[in-house]
């Protein structure tokens, strides 16, 4: 059942050109280069990060609680180091507004390091367009009490 589909791109005319050149001095069609991208995508299972910086998104300022779900939960549905996540802040008041960040509670294992850290905080501002706040753990128990009040749990390993 290996069936072809057309696919129709709307793409910068003059891209296309230098981009036909290219290909075809290479020996290939645009068609065949287009597929082992898109397989590569596949295989990945995410977008590779060199072609996530070079694309404009087009988006609603101000995202949705859905929405956050979901690219949090294909950032990390793969990472065996974060328990779960919480949305808490402006966006789980429902005050959010376009200048707004994500503010996320996250609990993770005790081998969840600074570089795990940082490599999931810029994963997840590439999936949401926006700024992200991460808090992973804190012994200010007014601050802890704060987000238990308005966090909404967003994510939960193996649920």
């Amino acid at each position: 059942m290996n069936k072809n589909t057309l696919i129709n791109l709307r793409v910068n005319q003059d891209l296309k050109e230098m981009f036909q050149q290219i290909v075809e001095r290479d020996g290939f069609t645009m068609s065949q280069v287009i597929e082992a991208s898109m397989k590569d995508v596949v295989i990945r299972n995410k977008i590779p990060l060199y072609i996530l910086s070079k694309i404009e998104r087009k988006r609603d300022p101000i995202i949705s609680i859905p929405y956050i779900k979901d690219c949090v939960s294909g950032v990390i549905s793969h990472n065996n180091k974060i328990k779960s996540v919480s949305l808490f802040g402006s966006y789980s008041k429902g005050t959010a507004t376009p200048s707004s960040d994500v503010d996320l509670f996250v609990d993770a294992e005790d081998n969840f390091s600074l570089f795990d850290l940082a490599d999931l905080q810029r994963e997840l501002e590439k999936s949401l367009g926006k700024k992200v706040d991460i808090v992973t753990r804190t012994d200010d128990e007014y601050f802890t009490n704060h987000i238990k009040k308005e966090k909404i749990q967003i994510y939960e390993r193996g649920s």
